[in-house]
């Protein structure tokens, strides 16, 4: 076993190692299954293996990735040595038929059932860290954290958390280019840019990253876009940051009020 440094992650009482390990570039994500390549399990179970001989006890998936076969892997890697890891994993996507990203879902009963479906996936009782991996704004955040709540003291998972629920005040949301993508949920256009679906054209992922890597601020971002065919209006930087602020007080009360103790 290697010798590695820990630190304690949030106010939930997780500890986890200094290093940490992502394991979404072993499978891809919905809709971009090769986005990484063609995935490789045997080298991604030894990856994760050699890992944690080294001392990495932080594991980090999401049921959108794959979807849901990163987490699968995850676990077969971790047969027999659950004990040695701290899984973070992550929910809120809806999925067409053919396994690509349709909506969101932060509703009470998706929460219940991703659960159920990330626990079999990763052969595991319980999470040590989950996500809320986007804000369903259709849903009251009190609802969907209420009912993450619920399996902490249900004990099936240990901390809770949000992710990319922020939106940049350099780089805004810009729905218009979103549709022209044709992704419906990634909330940064440099998301779009950097890892636009299969099948969009070589020209537009070029010209959306040359007018990222040249602009200078927000403005000069929707000037460029606007010069490309794309009317965005994102709004004034302040109104983005309050905006961002707001969304993460709201998430910090409803964990507290859901008076989760620490594990």
């Amino acid at each position: 076993m290697g010798s590695m440094r820990t630190r304690r992650l949030g106010t939930q009482g997780l500890e986890v190692s200094a290093l940490g390990l992502g394991t979404m570039g072993m499978s891809g994500v919905a809709g971009m299954p090769l986005m990484y390549g063609e995935p490789d399990e045997a080298e991604g179970i030894a990856t994760i293996r050699r890992a944690l001989d080294l001392g990495v006890n932080f594991f980090d998936t999401a049921e959108v990735y794959g979807p849901y076969t990163n987490e699968i892997l995850l676990g077969k890697a971790l047969a027999g040595r659950r004990h040695e890891a701290v899984i973070a994993t992550k929910f809120g996507f809806t999925y067409s038929i053919d396994n690509k990203i349709a909506g969101l879902d932060g509703r009470p009963e998706n929460v219940h059932k991703a659960l159920d479906g990330c626990l079999q996936r990763l052969g595991t009782d319980y999470i040590d860290l989950w996500y809320q991996h986007r804000r369903d704004r259709s849903v009251p955040i009190e609802e969907t954290v209420g009912a993450m709540a619920e399996q902490v003291k249900a004990g099936k998972v240990r901390g809770l958390a949000v992710t990319s629920s922020k939106r940049s005040a350099a780089i805004p949301e810009l729905p218009t280019v979103n549709e022209a993508l044709g992704v419906k949920d990634y909330e940064l256009i440099a998301y779009f840019a950097a890892f636009a679906p299969a099948g969009t054209p070589p020209d537009v992922i070029a010209k959306l990253n040359k007018a990222l890597n040249d602009a200078a601020n927000a403005k000069d971002i929707q000037d460029k876009f606007s010069a490309l065919g794309f009317e965005i209006d994102p709004g004034p930087p302040e109104a983005l940051a309050q905006r961002n602020r707001r969304e993460t007080a709201k998430w910090a009360k409803a964990i507290k009020d859901a008076k989760i103790e620490p594990q």
